[in-house]
């Protein structure tokens, strides 16, 4: 039995010496590029080798910042290759940092035409994107880098347009708090990933969005990844916005249900109504007053029942109220009466 094994074993080395003098040695080189798609922001990649026509590879692309990953595979096809398009669930990929990892399959599962030249363990390929693994041989890896910029995914125009440099100025933020008013997250996102430079603020407004978007998809894991990814410190615009939603997410976990407290009661109970020019608050108001605002055409009524109006000045009568804004009320009213310290 010995005598046999030993009988395998040499014939073994002698067709593996043989495969390695009958095919000429490769020093692997790769020269990889991307392509960007600007109508939609999706990303794929392209390449040259000189590694043999018809050998298999895996392409592995991670993001940086927000754990992107996904996976291609790709045939050498005239010393060239290319991948399908990448894309975050169908949309464009995100502003980040990327690395891609590519590596050939083991030599043992390549075409045959392809053992033939680079050796049952893959022993012709050499150079420095190769590596040994035990029991496979040797294979391929070559790491490739890119970023992604804001306003680079995703162009109206091809890629030799200019790229888009939306300003951050009050028009702007009128338009992202009127698709955050009106549950238009993904708007939120592409507006914001239009734009060169955006500032912290917009970006806590871009993770807020993703958090509805991803939420959307029933993808939950990713929706309060997002969210976490604001900080709890965070003081800026719409922080009012976020703490509700931060708020609401963890008296679901707690509760197994979602939270009755509107945004205004939020404001009212948590925030003690607290209002300035950069609150979320402040924007929905200004809409309210404007919507309520009499034309030159409309007569207008006169609130004359004291009692039709809560502690803050605000027209609203109690049948109008819910319970938590009740006891908001009552909250705020017993505060006021108290004596101060």
């Amino acid at each position: 039995m010995k005598q046999q094994l030993k009988v395998i074993v040499s014939l073994l080395t002698i067709l593996l010496v043989l495969a390695g003098c009958s095919s000429k040695n490769t020093v692997v080189d790769f020269v990889v590029d991307k392509e960007i798609d600007y109508s939609n922001g999706k990303v794929r990649i392209v390449g040259r080798t000189n590694i043999p026509d018809n050998m298999e590879l895996i392409l592995s692309l991670n993001g940086n910042k927000f754990e992107y990953s996904a996976q291609d595979k790709v045939v050498v096809i005239n010393g060239e290759f290319q991948s399908g398009w990448f894309s975050n669930n169908g949309h464009g990929l995100d502003a980040d940092d990327y690395n891609l990892m590519i590596t050939s399959r083991p030599a043992s599962v390549q075409p045959g035409q392809v053992q033939e030249k680079i050796g049952l363990l893959g022993e012709n390929l050499s150079g420095d994107l190769v590596v040994s693994e035990l029991g496979f041989g040797n294979k391929i890896k070559y790491t490739y880098e890119f970023s992604l910029k804001r306003g680079q995914e995703v162009s109206k125009n091809n890629e030799e347009s200019v790229e888009e440099d939306l300003t951050e100025d009050g028009a702007i933020w009128d338009l992202i708090n009127g698709y955050l008013a009106t549950g238009q997250y993904m708007e939120v996102s592409k507006l914001i990933k239009s734009m060169t430079n955006p500032s912290n603020d917009l970006q806590m407004m871009y993770l807020l969005a993703m958090y509805h978007v991803y939420g959307q998809d029933g993808e939950d894991e990713k929706a309060l990844k997002s969210l976490n990814q604001i900080p709890s410190s965070y003081t800026g615009r719409n922080e009012d916005l976020v703490f509700y939603y931060k708020y609401t997410h963890k008296a679901y976990e707690q509760n197994g249900q979602n939270s009755s407290l509107s945004f205004n009661d939020y404001v009212k109970l948590y925030r003690k109504n607290r209002i300035t020019p950069e609150s979320f608050a402040y924007y929905n108001d200004e809409q309210i007053q404007s919507s309520s605002r009499p034309t030159s055409n409309t007569s207008t009524t006169t609130h004359s029942n004291d009692a039709d109006y809560n502690i803050y000045g605000e027209y609203q009568p109690v049948e109008s109220m819910t319970p938590d804004e009740m006891r908001a009320e009552l909250e705020a009213i017993l505060e006021q009466s108290l004596p101060s310290n």
